[in-house]
């Protein structure tokens, strides 16, 4: 798209299914209103000539490299100089919302039928490990009907923050969601055996995990941590330096009570 008297920019428009969902009209110059038509036209004749192209336009690293190339077959040479569409991803995206929904929903009656198994007592009879591997499925069930519940809501943005603007990190935190809940699972099961072998007590075990996880969070300051509304508030009042004294002192006190014997009043 030119504009006057300036240098060619490329714009990307991301067009509905259907004209009457465009919100804001944009009206183009008249010799780019051939656009669509030309690079459909030019997409058939790729895909009916060479066949072992198609795979090409499947793969998202390989898709906007084709789109570019059908581009520049309408008339335009180089990347500055010409836009191009991408069609039917609302539709793309209102399909994978069905989905999240459906399995939301599996997620959800998967647990509900989980813990009510756990209520009737039919696993006081099982030994240790298949209770503890049951206990982190199920866990799992529920952090995964979470993870496809904020898909749905915040597709791209984190939610951590109270910044409005899209973060782009919703899927790096939902990554992360499952990663943590992995490492808790093996934190408690390092805790039962700790607790069976050496006769260290779980809740010493766990106090003094979660505060070298604190300690370790206070000084690296990962995004998913650092810029945590909560930390962003305590940040905003007295500050970043202060603000890491504070939850050193904090990972310090935990750790203390592990090592003391304390841990179990504060679990309590």
């Amino acid at each position: 798209m030119k504009t006057a008297g300036r240098k060619p920019v490329q714009v990307r428009v991301l067009c509905p299914p259907f004209p009457w969902r465009i919100r804001v009209r944009i009206v183009p110059r008249a010799d780019y209103a051939a656009w669509p038509a030309g690079i459909a036209e030019c997409s058939r004749c790729i895909l009916t000539r060479y066949p072992e192209c198609r795979p090409a336009l499947r793969s998202p690293p390989r898709k906007t490299r084709a789109r570019d190339y059908l581009a520049e077959q309408v008339g335009f040479e180089g990347p500055d100089n010409y836009a191009y569409y991408e069609l039917g991803s609302a539709m793309n995206s209102a399909v994978r919302s069905k989905y999240r929904v459906g399995g939301i929903l599996l997620l959800v009656l998967a647990g509900f039928a989980g813990s009510r198994f756990i209520d009737t007592g039919h696993m006081q009879a099982w030994p240790f490990w298949a209770r503890f591997l049951f206990g982190a499925a199920l866990l799992f069930v529920v952090v995964g009907a979470v993870v496809l519940f904020h898909s749905i809501l915040s597709p791209e943005h984190s939610d951590l923050s109270l910044a409005t603007l899209d973060d782009h990190r919703g899927p790096t935190l939902r990554r992360g969601l499952l990663i943590a809940t992995a490492l808790f699972l093996v934190l408690a099961a390092l805790a039962r055996a700790l607790a069976a072998y050496a006769g260290i007590s779980e809740d010493r075990t766990l106090v003094a995990g979660f505060g070298l996880a604190l300690g370790w969070c206070t000084l690296r300051k990962p995004w998913w941590f650092w810029d945590h509304w909560k930390a962003g508030f305590v940040r905003g009042l007295i500050g970043d330096q202060a603000t890491t004294i504070v939850y050193l002192v904090f990972a310090a006190l935990l750790l203390y009570a592990a090592l003391s014997g304390h841990s179990s009043e504060m679990v309590r």
